[in-house]
């Protein structure tokens, strides 16, 4: 039996109306489809906030965008499964450990910097021929909350680090994050202004919303290096903030 590949299963294909020196098509294909909750209304902001963070920084998380779905409803949609349009398994943190240390690592990081509790071995999927990919971001930042318990949220966990004693016991150490975490120190800032202003003009977010995303993202990018190596000792308590930094917006 052969092993599936990975990538995207193309249905039809539609003629080009101008011709082309290339062979290039419209086509149909199967794609990840995630529908905005009819309550709280943060599922396709952070799946969309953490997707364009990650490829700002260099994970693999898979590209998606906004798209319209029967009933007036939106839906986050994303394009990683295989050709033959299945969905790919998840794998193991020892498999990872063994085969991808260095974006796991990444992951970990980044994890910490949005403030995603909801990592798991089924929320990676794994295939030789692509390596590691991290999925499902819906609960990062403020989870569900939506208004203004969102807003209270954001300011009182911005230096609370995530408990990852478990990964520590598995064998990760902080040098292990150190690159991860430099990259999200000297360009978190950065990054995170651009995926806001980004999701601004798609409509996600209000102004007020927006500063309270970008001011959480700005401080746990300054004191990121803190907040994993707490995080791997397995405290959860406040951390000291870096200050003098400016606030976005």
């Amino acid at each position: 039996m052969s092993k599936p590949k990975t990538g995207l299963l193309v249905e039809s294909l539609e003629l080009p109306e101008t011709e082309s020196s290339n062979d290039m098509w419209r086509g149909m294909a199967h794609v990840f489809v995630k529908a905005q909750k009819t309550t709280g209304r943060r599922l396709i902001l952070h799946e969309y906030l953490a997707a364009r963070l990650a490829n700002y920084l260099g994970l693999p998380v898979p590209f998606g965008e906004i798209s319209s779905i029967p009933e007036g409803r939106e839906a986050w949609v994303s394009g990683i499964t295989s050709r033959d349009g299945k969905v790919l398994p998840p794998t193991t943190y020892e498999s990872m450990l063994e085969n991808e240390r260095y974006v796991l690592c990444g992951v970990i990081a980044f994890d910490q910097w949005i403030f995603n509790g909801d990592r798991h071995e089924d929320n990676f999927v794994w295939s030789e021929d692509i390596g590691l990919w991290a999925i499902d971001h819906e609960l990062a930042f403020c989870g569900d909350r939506d208004g203004d318990e969102c807003i209270d949220w954001l300011k009182e966990c911005s230096t609370l680090p995530l408990n990852m004693s478990h990964l520590a016991r598995k064998g990760i150490t902080d040098e292990d994050l150190d690159d991860w975490s430099s990259r999200i120190r000297l360009h978190g800032v950065k990054y995170a202004e651009r995926a806001i202003i980004s999701a601004r003009k798609r409509g996600l977010l209000s102004l007020a919303t927006a500063k309270a995303y970008a001011n959480f993202l700005r401080i746990r990018s300054a004191n990121i290096r803190s907040l994993t190596k707490e995080a791997l000792k397995g405290n959860t308590g406040s951390i000291s903030p870096v200050s003098g930094m400016d606030q976005l917006f």
